[in-house]
């Protein structure tokens, strides 16, 4: 958990998207599902 955590921050940064930033606040565990497609 604490890794998706840490992916889906760098996401983030990297990838300065609005739906990213509000859906890692709201629900961790869906920026992680968000992180897969996107890679």
């Amino acid at each position: 958990m604490k890794m998706a955590a840490q992916e889906s921050s760098q996401a983030t940064k990297t990838e300065p998207i609005g739906l990213q930033s509000p859906a890692s606040t709201e629900k961790p565990q869906n920026s992680s599902v968000n992180t897969m497609p996107l890679e």
